[in-house]
């Protein structure tokens, strides 16, 4: 799941970096409070990211835990692993009783 964390932030990243080309969102928020030198909404779109980032963070996270009972894996089916087709085999038979 760290794979899945890392490209989360990479894309956190990239929304204020695309925010620099007009991409608009809440990149383009941190960038026009950038460059209107408004502390206050700069404050507001940067901790925004940052909730979101920590938001996100969590949820992966959760899904890749296994060591809790109530986390959101436990939600998910079971896949029971492929048997062998030769063990299948044998315990399809019966032995007769005597």
């Amino acid at each position: 799941m760290a794979g899945i964390n890392q490209v989360i932030m990479l894309g956190l990243s990239m929304a204020v970096i695309a925010g620099l080309i007009g991409a608009g969102g809440l990149g383009g928020v941190v960038v026009t409070s950038i460059s209107r030198l408004d502390v206050g909404l700069g404050f507001e779109a940067g901790l925004a990211v940052v909730i979101l980032a920590i938001f996100l963070d969590r949820l992966t996270a959760s899904f890749g835990s296994s060591s809790r009972p109530g986390g959101l894996r436990s939600l998910m089916p079971r896949r029971r692993p492929p048997a062998d087709p030769e063990v299948e085999a044998v315990s399809a038979r019966r032995l007769p009783v005597a």
